[in-house]
């Protein structure tokens, strides 16, 4: 009888489970890439777009799963990681309900079409700002993939109530079918007569 040949060692094993995947981005910017990692996988990994490692490093959008495989077999998929595309956004557009600011009173303005988080010149964010100081305003939007550029300015200025203006007649006597002329002077605004009527002058 011969001495035993060699040994055969003979072992069970069990499809792999499915490994998980996570990934540093899910948003992709301009020219940015994404790397997906695979854990928990006691084989190889095979990627949803055919390639295999641990690892996979991609640029485009879309939905990606991975597999582990062995010698008895390929997991079921494993959970899905979305990765979306997008760009920095377009400038909002602001606007105000007012933009002259009488003693006490406030202002708001208003940004539209910001797809993102608006952030104002003055470090506030929201899509509204209240006011009560004079200033030019602007404010960009921003999202995961950068900050707009700058808005339109708004300006805001302040101002008080007027002095009260002087008035002055050419005559202060009426004679039959004469009349008078009142003139105004020292306003800075809109004369108004006790009249009702408006402008720097008045004949009566």
């Amino acid at each position: 009888e011969s001495s035993a040949s060699n040994v055969v060692v003979i072992t069970t094993g069990n499809v792999p489970s499915s490994p998980s995947i996570s990934s540093d981005r899910t948003i992709l910017c301009t020219g940015e890439t994404a790397t997906l990692v695979s854990t928990g996988c006691s084989g190889n990994v095979k990627w949803s777009t055919g390639s295999t490692g641990s690892s996979l490093t991609i640029s485009t959008s879309g939905s990606y799963t991975a597999t582990c495989m062995n010698n008895c077999g390929e997991s079921s998929a494993s959970n899905v990681v979305v990765i979306t595309t997008g760009n920095v956004p377009s400038s909002p557009s602001i606007s105000s309900d007012r933009t002259i600011l009488c003693t006490g009173e406030t202002t708001t303005l208003i940004a539209t079409g910001c797809s993102g988080n608006v952030k104002w010149s003055t470090g506030s964010t929201g899509s509204s700002l209240t006011i009560s100081t004079s200033g030019s305003y602007t404010a960009t939007c921003m999202n995961n993939c950068g900050e707009s550029s700058a808005s339109n300015v708004v300006v805001i200025t302040t101002g008080n109530v007027p002095s009260s203006p002087s008035i002055s007649s050419d005559r202060t006597i009426l004679c039959t079918g004469e009349t008078a002329t009142l003139v105004s002077t020292g306003c800075s605004g809109n004369v108004k007569w006790s009249t009702g009527s408006t402008g720097s002058s008045l004949t009566i």
